[in-house]
């Protein structure tokens, strides 16, 4: 059997990490799954925050409604039958 041996990095990754590594701005995260993807603006994110907080405030509401509706069904609502019996 022939074992081949080890593939050298080639030089260009180590050029495209010193590159990638020069665009971050201090505090910024390295993206490893897609590190050739712009970074989003200031603006997008303001965007996107605000879609957010839209969502968030509706998923609130929703969730009262749903409460409020589970409280009436959770209440034993008793109704008269013909035969003056309570039906439950």
């Amino acid at each position: 059997m022939h074992v081949q041996p080890p593939l050298a990095r080639p030089l260009f990754l180590d050029q495209e990490e010193r590159r990638i590594q020069g665009t971050l701005n201090v505090g910024d995260q390295p993206s490893h799954a897609y590190p050739y993807m712009v970074p989003p603006s200031s603006n997008e994110h303001v965007e996107f925050r605000k879609g957010l907080e839209s969502v968030m405030e509706e998923n609130r509401r929703l969730r009262e409604r749903i409460e409020l509706l589970e409280n009436l069904n959770g209440e034993e609502q008793k109704f008269s039958t013909p035969d003056g019996d309570k039906g439950g």
